[in-house]
């Protein structure tokens, strides 16, 4: 077996691997138990649901709504790896003057809308979430496990360094300037 499929096949098990065969309720014991996990480590490590969260049983429907003003607004507050907004912004439009795709702080990778609703909205994936996410690119990409050579190509504003991370499970990614 070649080294593409040997990781498509790694990747496909892992996407599958946990809930296949989970009843409808042993799924959303899951889901629930994973939220409320989720939610105490944000409550604990960003200040801006510190203050938010209250102290008893976390669910969703505690959780105040947030739109991209309010995220973009409270941004430094709202991530909990001590980003700073501005620092994140500046660094981005840099990165898209010279045409590179360097990671902030060796670890980040920082993606910028377009702003199209008015709103530029900052995207920040650490390495574990840069693996994460080239997994979702791969399970959504629809590319039949038996093509010999897997190409995608992503015609976009700028490219971003959580895409070339695809190349890893055997997708060869190709980004096209659409300016």
């Amino acid at each position: 077996m070649k080294a593409r499929q040997i990781g498509l096949t790694v990747a496909s098990r892992y996407l599958r691997r946990r809930a296949q065969g989970w009843s409808e309720q042993q799924l959303t014991r899951h889901q629930r138990r994973r939220t409320a996990r989720l939610l105490r480590s944000v409550r604990k490590r960003s200040p801006y649901y510190r203050s938010r969260l209250p102290t008893g049983k976390l669910t969703l429907d505690v959780v105040p709504r947030m739109d991209k003003a309010t995220m973009m607004e409270h941004f430094d507050e709202i991530n909990t790896a001590g980003l700073r907004r501005d620092d994140l912004v500046s660094f981005r439009i840099d990165q898209e003057r010279r045409r590179l795709t360097d990671l902030y702080q060796g670890g980040f990778s920082i993606g910028l809308s377009s702003g199209t609703s008015g709103n530029k909205v900052l995207t920040v994936l650490s390495r574990w979430e840069r693996a994460r996410y080239a997994l979702l690119l791969l399970s959504r990409a629809g590319v039949p496990p038996d093509i010999d050579e897997r190409r995608v190509l992503f015609a976009l504003r700028t490219n971003n360094p959580a895409f070339t991370a695809v190349t890893v499970f055997g997708i060869e990614l190709h980004y096209v300037d659409y300016f």
